[in-house]
């Protein structure tokens, strides 16, 4: 279960910025009561995705990551990496929506995704928005000094800090909450084979679905 914990005024006052980082995106349409996930939505071309629906993105999280090794080659200390994002994720995430919306005025929000004109189109004709699900914040010196005291709350450290909207995040369905993790766990691949926003999303729909 991902924690959600709480925290003082302080940790939201340090600096204006609106903009974090990276996120992990969710696609929520007016007339669906569950939200899916961008990468999905964008990549998936309507396949489900190759999970249980009953079984925990914990237990079905090392399913992917066994995927995710055989098709990037990864050794045995990249996958570990992998492995230790998802676990810090899972056990050290938090949730500062809920309180800075409706106490602060304040909304962390993530970097506008790049999307192709088709989905954008697409979104539009369905009556669906893109809200931002999880966030890292970016590791630049400015972002670190304007998210230190909070991503220190996290007891990951700020090299594995995930805010996470858990409105959100329920709305997925498990499989897809097992997606997202690897979502997230994918920026943690090794300098040589990292991958740029759209790529992160392509790969991990083609992770999820094959």
């Amino acid at each position: 279960v991902v924690l959600a914990l709480t925290y003082s005024t302080a940790s939201f006052a340090q600096g204006g910025a609106s903009t974090v980082g990276d996120g992990g995106h969710g696609v929520d349409c007016r007339n669906s009561k569950r939200m899916q996930l961008l990468d999905l939505y964008e990549f998936g071309n309507g396949k489900k995705v190759s999970l249980p629906d009953s079984q925990s993105a914990r237990k079905s999280f090392p399913v992917l990551l066994a995927r995710a090794k055989a098709a990037l080659q990864l050794s045995e200390n990249e996958s570990a990496e992998l492995a230790i994002a998802a676990k810090r994720f899972f056990s050290f995430a938090i949730d500062p929506w809920e309180m800075g919306l409706r106490q602060y005025s304040y909304f962390l929000q993530a970097k506008e995704p790049i999307l192709l004109p088709s989905i954008e189109k697409m979104l539009e004709d369905e009556d669906c928005t893109i809200e931002p699900i999880i966030i890292r914040p970016d590791q630049n010196a400015k972002s670190l000094r304007t998210y230190e005291s909070l991503c220190s709350m996290s007891h990951a450290g700020i090299r594995h800090c995930f805010l996470i909207n858990m409105r959100g995040y329920r709305k997925l369905s498990k499989p897809q909450q097992a997606c997202l993790v690897l979502h997230e766990s994918l920026r943690f691949l090794p300098t040589s084979k990292q991958l740029n926003e759209v790529e992160l999303r392509a790969l991990t729909a083609q992770l999820c679905t094959q």
